[in-house]
């Protein structure tokens, strides 16, 4: 079955001395949260650092946003581009999408680096649990239809605001998905990212 599915690539140096670099990045993010480490990473691995299915530039279709369907987008793009075993890096949600792909397919993750995120069983539950102090915006992204209705033609402003301090000082971070969430049409893509966290 072939897929419907474009996905963007950036930051591709070969080299051939060791398995190559696959970045996955978080929530809003894009490739564009690695772009000032990719030039330090290039200079001894082949650096992969595509956008995931629904954000950045990769194509939004209305499916298939669970974390193994996008590992599965993952490792397709891996396979065409010639590679069969590879370093892991995934940041945020993209952690998660790191965790699905390694299960998956163990044999052909050499090393795996989880960032900044639970899973289901170590953690998770608790952390969106906002009754006993867990993070409100878990709820909020995963409310089906609500955060886009909620906060169209205001995305900038949304972002801004949960953002950490150290995102907010560079607007070229959030602006990513930011113009994604706008250009959508109000579709939700980018959103449909929480709706299958679990």
């Amino acid at each position: 079955m072939k897929r419907k599915f474009t996905m963007l690539l950036v930051g591709m140096a070969i080299h051939s001395c060791c398995y190559p670099l696959v970045l996955l990045h978080g929530w809003p993010q894009t490739w564009y949260e690695w772009r000032k480490i990719m030039p330090t990473l290039a200079e001894n691995y082949t650096v992969i650092a595509p956008d995931m299915r629904g954000l950045g530039d990769s194509s939004k279709p209305e499916t298939g946003y669970d974390k193994r369907t996008v590992a599965e987008d993952i490792y397709q793009l891996i396979n065409q581009l010639g590679f069969h075993q590879i370093n892991l890096v995934g940041h945020d949600l993209g952690g998660m999408v790191a965790y699905a792909y390694a299960t998956a397919h163990p044999t052909e993750v050499h090393r795996l680096v989880l960032m900044e995120f639970w899973l289901p069983g170590f953690g998770l539950e608790e952390g969106m649990d906002v009754a006993n102090g867990g993070l409100w915006h878990f709820g909020f992204h995963m409310a089906p239809k609500i955060p886009e209705m909620l906060t169209a033609k205001r995305e900038r402003e949304y972002l801004t605001a949960i953002a950490s301090p150290v995102k907010v000082t560079n607007s070229r971070i959030i602006m990513p998905c930011d113009r994604k969430l706008k250009s959508s049409g109000g579709d939700g893509e980018c959103w449909e990212q929480y709706l299958s966290v679990l």
